[in-house]
């Protein structure tokens, strides 16, 4: 015989009482225990977007893919053969994860120009990208690498390996992790380190934090092979983190070609 409350009792308004707070008091601890979780794990985000695709299904990515930062909205697009009208274009490489000292293989490349563009390249359109923009400054945090990337990607597009070379070659790539050690040189005489994006954003372009720790950042991987026509199908957070370099990229070259400014403006008129 199974053990029953009289019916009287629980309409009484203190078991009703009781009962809420039980609830409540459950309720709690599950919170607590999922912010617990949430803080010893570093890729808690991606967890929750995976339990939410094993209860709801995978979602679609609507492009283009909304990016906040530094108190602005961007929407990044994928790039379908658009002329862009930038200047100066802040250029990152997303990659398989780097073996030992290896060109690792392109899985993706963001661009956001001066005028706003803001766009996510397919591997298999970067060769055209390139030979549509061979008159832009291109800007990249930690030049070397992305150039190295691209260089590699292109090798079976003469035309665009010559172009991009030619970008190179005539001083129309920019380095702002250079530029970082240069303008620390001549304002505090520090001696020259290699700082990362997200360290000297913070420093140049304050509100302008970017998440370093992100998971997505070692996955790229997963992406090489995928179809453009796949890439709606692939997790939004892959997309999102892209997307935020190449933003603060721009911002920071063009507060360090202020800075490089007021530092040479005090000799503009010195004869050597």
């Amino acid at each position: 015989m199974s053990w029953q409350i009289p019916v009287r009792h629980v309409r009484h308004p203190w078991f009703r009482i009781v009962h809420v707070v039980h609830v409540v008091a459950i309720l709690i601890d599950q919170i607590q225990m999922i912010s617990s979780a949430a803080e010893r794990t570093a890729g808690y985000r991606d967890s929750l977007q995976r339990m939410q695709e094993v209860l709801y299904g995978p979602t679609q990515v609507q492009f283009p893919v909304q990016v906040d930062l530094g108190g602005r909205e961007y929407r990044f697009a994928i790039w379908q053969g658009q002329q862009l009208p930038e200047q100066l274009l802040a250029y990152d490489t997303e990659t398989a994860a780097i073996q030992g000292n290896e060109i690792p293989e392109l899985a993706l490349a963001t661009v956001h120009g001066d005028s706003g563009s803001c766009f996510l390249i397919h591997p298999d359109d970067l060769s055209r990208f390139v030979l549509q923009h061979p008159q832009a400054y291109w800007c990249c945090h930690n030049a070397t690498f992305d150039f190295w990337v691209t260089a590699q990607h292109l090798q079976s597009h003469r035309e665009a390996s010559s172009a991009w070379w030619d970008i190179a070659g005539t001083g129309r790539l920019v380095c702002t992790m250079l530029l970082d050690c240069l303008i620390r040189l001549g304002r505090i005489d520090a001696e020259p380190i290699n700082r990362d994006l997200g360290t000297v954003a913070a420093e140049y372009c304050p509100g302008v934090q970017l998440d370093k720790s992100d998971p997505y950042r070692l996955r790229y991987g997963e992406l090489i092979g995928l179809a453009v026509t796949a890439w709606p199908d692939v997790e939004q957070g892959f997309w999102t983190y892209a997307a935020c370099d190449p933003i603060a990229t721009l911002k920071v070259a063009q507060r360090q070609f202020q800075i490089a400014q007021e530092l040479i403006a005090p000799y503009r008129d010195d004869k050597l």
